[in-house]
């Protein structure tokens, strides 16, 4: 699921990317946004897919609409005294307007869920997010230097979890802002390092767009060193995965052999490049 501006006459809307996991046949459903008032709306599938619910969020988050019947329609990345939906095309960029500030983020204690009433207006019905007998415990933020930066408010029901409310906004870095306003050459170090173990792949991922749209068509041989190294990187991320997490069990061996068959991977990736981290083709 994404949300785009489709231009001046139909407004904000999304696109759903369904896919049937028997056949693995897709389609793609366009789904323009209803204007009512000044506010964007579209009905919300989360009572369909629960896998919507973050994806709803961060929509409304970037774009300001609002999902009807979400039951949690709150910001998912950015401070809730964020003014304005940055990732529109009538976002105001003024750097007065920007100005960041260094004080807590406010927590809310509650959420609202918006719909339509009988008259067509929009009514939001605001909802607590926890009760009086929640038991609530904070996991995390750990580590904030590293890339997977996450605060989980767990409500816990004696030792069973009962629900999630995740933090998400440590780590966003605006790329799709960025990417507004530079050349295609200078967005590819971006994405790069959206997941530098996986570099290529991102970076192939945007080229091949840019390619499509250029109408360039490229020869099976780039096609085939393009596989290759994504494959190589694939292993790459894996092996340094499975390792951690081996480790995080005790298991010092079993992250000893991953990190070991893992140099062989890093090699080729700076015999390529020069460079075996952020080892994107330069």
């Amino acid at each position: 699921m994404s949300a785009k501006t489709f231009g001046a006459e139909e407004g904000l809307g999304c696109i759903y990317i369904l896919e049937n996991t028997n056949t693995h046949e897709r389609c793609s459903v366009k789904q323009l946004a209803k204007k009512v008032g000044e506010e964007h709306v579209i009905p919300s599938v989360y009572n369909v897919w629960a896998d919507a619910d973050l994806l709803e969020r961060e929509v409304y988050d970037f774009y300001g609409v609002k999902f009807l019947g979400h039951p949690d329609m709150r910001r998912l990345y950015l401070r809730n005294d964020f003014q304005g939906y940055p990732l529109r095309k009538d976002y105001d960029m003024d750097p007065e307007k920007n100005m960041y500030t260094t004080e807590d983020d406010v927590e809310l204690d509650t959420t609202t869920e918006w719909n339509l009433n009988k008259n067509g207006e929009l009514v939001g019905t605001q909802r607590p997010l926890f009760t009086d007998d929640n038991f609530v415990v904070n996991i995390g933020p750990q580590h904030p230097s590293t890339h997977g930066v996450l605060r989980l408010q767990t409500v816990l029901d004696g030792e069973t979890v009962t629900k999630i409310y995740p933090h998400l906004g440590y780590i966003h870095r605006g790329i799709e802002k960025l990417c507004e306003q530079f050349t295609y050459p200078q967005t590819l170090a971006l994405t790069d390092r959206m997941n530098y173990l996986s570099a290529m792949m991102h970076r192939h991922a945007l080229v091949g767009v840019i390619e499509e749209g250029m109408g360039i068509e490229l020869s099976e041989r780039i096609l085939y060193i393009r596989t290759i190294m994504d494959e190589l990187q694939r292993i790459d991320n894996h092996l340094l995965y499975t390792s951690c997490c081996a480790q995080d069990l005790g298991a010092l061996t079993a992250f000893l052999y991953g990190m070991r068959d893992r140099e062989h991977v890093l090699n080729v990736m700076e015999e390529t490049t020069g460079w075996s981290s952020d080892s994107e083709l330069l």
